[in-house]
């Protein structure tokens, strides 16, 4: 083979970015430049301003041209050549404060003042109760799950509960009509398109309520994160229920969702009938801490170091047999 080729030099940057996303990304980067400039990098007591990079876009009012078309001396150091542009500034000049504001689209009266935790809280709360996108509600879910909101998370899955199962109840009722048509179709071309469209509303059936099945597995598992061992068995039995009466899938025939819905419903039920005892154990540990707390003889705190140590032991081993 022939010697291998090498790509050239990356191009420079294109002399006409108007209205490209290269260009939007240019411009909002350096408007963050010259928000931090003021904020951070401008000395008060001097009258020294940091300029940043150029804003390529925006032409430079003649008065600070020189007589050779460049910038002035003001602007050299920023531009870094005698271009014809100027910095984007955050001076006093309405028409560049303007021309800011509309670049990042700040309302008239000025930026909105940010949301108090509470005020953030509804407004997601908010966003989830009026989504109908099944799909961006269980994303929205997940997102809300992974950053330890439970309650949001909570939320949102009983919204995708909801939608899910208004959407089972409209692919049934559609079923239902379909069936009918067929049945009272004569025969030929029509039976065969009713008998077409019953068959593809069976499938639409299973995999909206294995959706429905997702959803109560997905309640399961923020339950137990929430020590709500009662209520991830039943949500978890309610998977199992849907699994099997609507989408005719059985644990041991290769279903791992079933399969696994099935041990998680064997595993809160361990969980539920051992809870006493771990609570105990634990309660027993926690005394025993007091008690060495307490103690002052060596040899007495040694001994109930141990036994609190052992009572530690056999709750960690229950909590690991029963609920993982």
């Amino acid at each position: 083979r022939g010697p291998r080729r090498h790509a050239g030099p990356p191009a420079g940057p294109p002399s006409n970015p108007q209205g490209g996303m290269l260009r939007a990304k240019s411009r909002q980067r350096q408007v963050l430049e010259q928000l931090a400039s003021r904020h951070f990098l401008n000395d008060p007591s001097s009258d020294v301003r940091y300029e940043g990079v150029s804003d390529y876009g925006i032409p430079a009012p003649a008065e600070s041209r020189g007589t050779n078309g460049g910038t002035d001396g003001k602007f050299a150091s920023a531009l870094g050549s005698s271009g014809t542009t100027l910095p984007l500034g955050l001076g006093a000049d309405p028409v560049e404060l303007g021309r800011l504001a509309s670049f990042l689209e700040v309302p008239e009266d000025g930026p909105a003042p940010m949301p108090t935790p509470g005020e953030l809280h509804r407004r997601r709360l908010r966003e989830v109760q009026e989504c109908d996108d099944i799909d961006a509600i269980l994303e929205t879910a997940s997102d809300h799950l992974s950053l330890g909101r439970n309650e949001l998370a909570m939320a949102s899955y009983r919204r995708a509960m909801k939608v899910s199962f208004a959407d089972v109840i409209s692919v049934k009722r559609r079923l239902v009509e379909a069936k009918r048509r067929s049945a009272a179709a004569a025969g030929g071309g029509e039976a065969d398109l009713t008998r077409r469209q019953e068959r593809a509303f069976e499938l639409s059936l299973l995999q909206v309520a294995s959706r429905v099945a997702d959803v109560h597995n997905n309640l399961g598992v923020l339950h137990e994160l929430n020590g709500e061992y009662g209520r991830a068995r039943a949500s978890y039995a309610d998977a199992l229920e849907v699994y099997h009466n609507t989408c005719k899938r059985y644990e041991e025939a290769g279903d791992p969702d079933v399969d696994r819905t099935k041990a998680n419903v064997e595993r809160m039920e361990n969980a539920c009938a051992s809870a006493g005892e771990r609570r105990e154990l634990h309660d027993r540990a926690n005394r025993l801490a007091g008690d060495v707390a307490r103690e002052r003889s060596s040899g007495a705190r040694r001994e109930l170091l141990l036994r609190q140590r052992e009572a530690l032991r056999d709750a960690l081993e229950l909590d690991a047999h029963t609920d993982g």
